[in-house]
């Protein structure tokens, strides 16, 4: 029984030591702070003719991104394609027509 108990108890040993050296000893990770969001202005050039579409998105945009400000430019499609060449500020620009898009 003698020549079982040293290698027994050295194996105890052994495992205990590995278990310790793998216990958590750490803090618990913070959660990763929540982004601040930020104002945001979005100007959009749209055909006229998209008036009362453009309301309706508007409202239902700013519910889910209420920190998005919605600029809107509107005119005829021709006219806004001129101001987008000339360098006026458009993040997003829709024509009534695929003709000046393209041709952007």
């Amino acid at each position: 029984m003698r020549k079982y108990l040293f290698p027994l108890t050295i194996g105890l040993l052994s495992a205990a030591l590995l278990l310790a050296g793998c216990g958590g000893g750490s803090a618990p990770a913070k959660p990763a702070a929540t982004p601040v969001a930020r104002p945001v202005e979005l100007t959009i050039s749209a055909a006229v003719s998209l008036k009362d579409a453009l309301k309706d998105v508007q409202t239902a945009y700013l519910k889910k991104a209420p920190q998005v400000k919605l600029v809107f430019n509107l005119g005829a499609s021709g006219s806004l394609q001129k101001q987008i060449e000339q360098g006026a500020p458009a993040d997003i620009f829709i024509s009534a027509a695929p003709k000046q898009m393209n041709e952007l």
